[in-house]
């Protein structure tokens, strides 16, 4: 079953007890959304619940499927618990079976039957956005039934990236209770689908119950450089403030729009906005932002933005500042576009009275 399979600044969290009774999950990123957490188990007997513990919250779960894998005759538990993770992202994560129902330790007249709170394997894939993240193409296939087939489907849905860039990816795969992970960089000149990897990989583990990809997308990297004539100012100066902005990244910036906001005790002066040494007429709006679009800008390209501004009026503040910001769209998978945003740097303004 197809769970999530899209282009965004996405990034995939794994935790799991493999290596010890309990895991932290925590985000090193600066803003982030958890979109998918999947809670996985595995034991010796079926297990009907399991509690969930953090050091400030607790959650008994039960399946929302189970099947018995053939391979191991071990049972398969999974449950999303997206809303748990959204709100215990930075907490130590301890899983165990459900107390107090005999049922839960299988046959008490045979004691190889007990299902063992340490028999319990469980692992916690998280998906999560953030717009600081690189973009890439996300897919991740879970098995719902005993028949169900991932591999087929899985190579079906995956995008056709071909690019002469080689591109990182991260591959992770379950069977059994092992957790598989590859990391690697593609070549993509003939296309993701081709990869040697995956024939490797479907050797090694032919019947997975999860399979999950991250492949960074191609990019589009802007660089906003932000500078000003001067930045003491005062009554009656006239500043002429400039913005470089270029693509460094490896695919086309298309619908790039530019903005800046003046700060309030400035104001624009009429016919100095210039892009490249051409003229734009352009006006401030009620909050005092110019908004401009730009053209489509190449891998490569170069926009050289300036305008002036008057100091009309005294700052109440004796520090301001300003900076610019571009919104834009890239293509980096599947002719899907994504939207970037970025701003420059910041520049200071001292008022000199």
């Amino acid at each position: 079953m197809q769970l999530i399979d899209k282009a965004n600044r996405l990034g995939l969290k794994w935790i799991s007890n493999m290596e010890g009774h309990s895991a932290r999950l925590h985000f090193e990123d600066l803003s982030y959304c958890v979109e998918q957490a999947l809670l996985i188990w595995y034991s010796g007997q079926p297990t009907p619940a399991v509690e969930i513990m953090t050091e400030i919250n607790k959650l008994t779960v039960e399946p929302e499927s189970m099947f018995r894998d053939s391979s191991t005759g071990r049972y398969v538990h999974i449950k999303d618990i997206t809303f748990f993770a959204q709100v215990n992202s930075n907490a130590e994560y301890s899983i165990t079976p459900k107390s107090g129902d005999p049922d839960d330790l299988g046959d008490l007249d045979d004691p190889d039957d007990l299902d063992d709170p340490d028999d319990l394997v469980w692992h916690l894939p998280i998906i999560y956005n953030c717009p600081f993240l690189p973009p890439c193409h996300l897919s991740l296939h879970i098995q719902r039934e005993p028949e169900d087939l991932l591999w087929e489907p899985w190579m079906a849905s995956l995008p056709e990236i071909t690019t002469n860039l080689a591109l990182s990816s991260e591959l992770h795969v379950l069977e059994g209770a092992a957790h598989l992970a590859y990391m690697d960089t593609f070549s993509m000149d003939k296309g993701l689908k081709k990869q040697p990897l995956y024939p490797k990989v479907r050797e090694e583990s032919p019947h997975p119950y999860l399979i999950a990809q991250r492949v960074l997308a191609r990019d589009a990297v802007m660089n906003l450089a932000q500078s000003a004539d001067h930045s003491v100012v005062k009554l009656g100066d006239i500043v002429t403030s400039r913005t470089v902005i270029t693509n460094t990244g490896s695919t086309p910036c298309m619908y790039v729009q530019y903005r800046t906001t003046l700060p309030q005790c400035a104001r624009l002066v009429p016919g100095s906005f210039i892009i490249n040494g051409i003229e734009v007429p352009m006006q401030t709006d009620m909050m005092n932002v110019i908004t401009v679009i730009l053209r489509n800008m190449p891998v490569g390209d170069l926009l050289d933005v300036s305008f002036r501004m008057e100091i009309h009026e005294p700052s109440e503040i004796e520090k301001f500042y300003m900076s610019s910001v571009l919104d834009y769209h890239f293509q980096p998978v599947d002719d899907r576009l994504l939207i970037g945003n970025q701003p420059s740097n910041v520049v200071e303004f001292i008022w000199g009275g």
